[in-house]
Formats: structure tokens, sequence, C-alpha cells
């Protein structure tokens, strides 16, 4: 339990007692609501609104907050205050629980005493009441297990409190998501001339529709459309690792110098991983690091927001492949060998290769997308292979799209599989 909006001007307290009785999977509880005066003494209030909500509506609560704390927290500047930040983000999540249908709706007597019924483990209420110049708003998690027979004391100290960390965001979390944000446009100021000269490219953060739209040509399986939000700015490569890049980091000096520039390949996924590992060691030790950040693969939507670069479309260039040879080395134009990274047109934020010549991996295990929206997702918790993105230079045009997806055992090496890295916070 926490407490996250202060009524300081508000003078008396709201109590809201939760009184069990019966047994069983459907169960009668009766609630009272009351203030307390100046003298302590509990006076009933009539005709507030109670809502009660069951699993589906917590489940509908929990992930619109979420998403709307990211949109927000996107659209921060660098001059707004916590607590600003905070009163915004609580008035729009009460908009949320009140356009949320709710298992059960109803008003206190004129004891302040109603009844409902509690299915399920856990149910939520909200209250609203007026008192004086204040509107308190009470939104409260109730587990079947937390009711004992006295029932449960709601006394907000005329603060709102939040219940059950897991179904909700924590007053804790919004304040460092905010603090988050703010730091990372304070780094973008001080380190953008340092790591452009570097061939990395700042992403910022934003949202975007992930997957691919049923009418869209070449379709693929697993591509459901879902809305995310990224909600931390990153650093991409603007191209592929390269065999120069790759033989410098690992401090490799017997190599061909002619494929300098070619993107490094026959990398497991542990191998690309280890390389972000030990590039992060060594631009930390020469102070080359934003503070917090690390060099790591890109998760899976972090790549395809940076392989759209702000487009909807089947490719980043529109919906006709006739013009995928600009932009990629794949089946078509490859002769079936890899080439020199850079040489084709990069996409609208200035990435190239992000389709064809390699695959890429990306962080995540390879699952089934969510049909809701999400921010922030890693993927799968676990899966049989780790996803790879991009197409490579024996890709059909149906597998260098924006949304294609593909997934290999972690250990698999190949000709045609690379990487690329972003340099963010860790995941």
């Amino acid at each position: 339990m926490f407490q996250v909006w202060r009524f300081s001007s508000f003078p008396a307290v709201g109590i809201l007692a939760l009184l069990a009785s019966g047994c069983g999977s459907e169960e009668t509880m009766k609630g009272s609501l009351s203030f307390l005066d100046s003298k302590g003494e509990g006076v009933p209030q009539e005709g507030v609104s109670i809502k009660i909500f069951d699993k589906d509506g917590i489940v509908a609560i929990r992930r619109k907050s979420r998403v709307m704390l990211g949109e927000q927290v996107i659209q921060l500047k660098g001059g707004e205050s916590s607590s600003d930040f905070v009163d915004n983000y609580l008035s729009s999540l009460f908009d949320i629980v009140d356009s949320t249908p709710s298992l059960d709706e109803l008003e206190t007597d004129d004891a302040g005493l109603f009844d409902f019924s509690f299915t399920g483990g856990e149910c939520l209420i909200a209250a609203h009441f007026v008192a004086g110049d204040e509107n308190p708003r009470w939104l409260r998690l109730i587990g079947r297990n937390a009711i004992k027979q006295e029932g449960i004391d709601l006394n907000t100290g005329n603060q709102l409190k939040f219940g059950g960390i897991e179904d909700f965001v924590s007053l804790a979390e919004i304040e460092d998501q905010f603090k988050i944000r703010l730091g990372e446009l304070g780094l973008l100021a001080e380190w953008k001339p340092k790591l452009e000269p570097q061939n990395l490219i700042y992403i910022s953060p934003g949202n975007f529709v992930m997957g691919s739209k049923d009418g869209d040509a070449l379709r693929g399986k697993n591509e459901t459309v879902h809305g995310v939000t990224i909600t931390h700015g990153f650093w991409m490569g603007k191209y592929e690792v390269t065999n120069e890049r790759w033989n410098a980091v690992w401090a490799i000096t017997d190599f061909n110098s002619s494929e300098q520039k070619l993107p490094v390949s026959q990398v497991s996924h542990g191998k690309a991983q280890a390389f972000c590992w030990k590039l992060t060691e060594s631009e930390r030790g020469a102070e080359n690091l934003p503070a917090g950040f690390i060099y790591r693969l890109p998760t899976e939507a972090e790549w395809e927001y940076a392989c759209r670069a702000g487009t909807s479309s089947v490719f980043s260039f529109g919906d006709d492949p006739a013009s995928l040879s600009e932009h990629a080395w794949h089946q078509g134009n490859s002769r079936r060998i890899y080439h020199q990274v850079g040489t084709k047109t990069a996409n609208a934020w200035g990435l190239h290769d992000m389709y064809g010549n390699v695959l890429e991996w990306c962080f995540d295990w390879y699952g089934d997308y969510p049909s809701f929206p999400v921010v922030n997702p890693l993927g799968a918790l676990r899966g049989k292979g780790r996803v790879l993105r991009g197409g490579g230079y024996t890709s059909a045009e149906s597998q260098c799209r924006s949304g294609s997806r593909d997934q290999w055992a972690s250990i698999s090496r190949s000709f045609n599989v690379g990487f690329r890295v972003v340099l963010g916070c860790p995941l």
C-alpha cells in the first residue's frame, strides 16, 4: 500500500470500512463510508458513488494506466516539475477509471452504508465524493485474504491510496520515470556531439504501431498489430557492426583488410551480447559512455521502431517492393554475397541496411505478440529461438519488411547473420 495524492487543505479524513460476511467463491461485503469531524467522530456520507471492478476491469485499468504514463513521459520537454507531472498523471488515471466498465456501481445510503458482491481473489474499489472545495478520489485494490472479521480500514489521511504494486503504477515508479526522462534530456545535450561522430544515431522515445495490418502485402504469421510506447531514447548503430569494429574491440590483428567494411557474420546471439559487454567495458574505462548507459542488442520493439522511422507502411520507403533494391541487398540483387555497409540508401532517421545484407539479432526470445498496447516490451520470457530482424542478402522481399520476423536458436551461426548495437538503458 502506498500514498499518492495529497489534499492539504482538506480538513476531514475519509474512512471506508469493508466488513466481510459469508464464504465461498462469491461473498457479500458490507461497507461504510464516513468523514471524521473535528472531534474525531464519524459522519456518514450519503450518496457517494462507489465503483467495484473485477479482474477484467483491474487488468484494463492497469494496462491503460501504464500506456498513459509512457505517453506522458515521452512528452516531457525538460522544464516540468515532478509534482505537476504526478498531478497530471493522476487526473488522467481517473479518466481511465471513469471510462472503464465496472462490475458494480452503487451509492451509499443515508447511513453511509452499501453492500457489494466480491467475486474472485481480489477487486478494485473506486470512490469519489465532494468535501467542501475538494473532490477526493480513492482507489484501492483488495484481496480476499486481506479481509478480516473487523473489516478493512481505508483511512486515507487526506491522501489517495493505491493497493497492489504488481497491478498499478506506484508513485515511486511515476517519479522514477519522470527523473529518468529528464536525465536523458540532459545527457542528450551533452553527449550528442560526442556520439554522432561514432556513427550512432539518437532515436527519440515515441509510440508506433508494431506488426503488420491484415491488408499489408506479403504479411507473415505472428505479426499481430498492437500499439507500442518506447519511453526511453537510445542510440542505435548507423551501420551493422563491421569486421573492422569487431576486430578492434577484440584486439584481433590478423584479418583481411579488404573485408573491414563488411558486416561481421557467423556470430551467435551469445557472442553478439559478449561483444556488447566488451565494448561497454572498454568505452566506460575511456569515459566515453553517458552515465547509466550500456551497449546491448536492441529489443525487437526498438528495432522495428527505428526501422519504421515514423512510418506505418510495409517498408520505411512505402508499400511498393519495387524500390527495395535502392535500400537493401537482398535475394534479387546481392549475387548471394554480403556487401559493404552503408552503400544503400538510409531510412528517414539515417540508419543504413535495416533491410537486407545480414539478418540482425535482437535481445528478445521469439514469442507471440499481445493484442493490446504495451510499454517497452521485452518479448517472451523464454522460447526456442531469439529474434532476428531485417532479412539478409539471401532473403526474399517478404522477409525484408519492417514487420517481418524470424527466429533462430541462440547458438546459430551463419554467413547471413550479424547484428547492430544500441547504446541505452540496461534492460
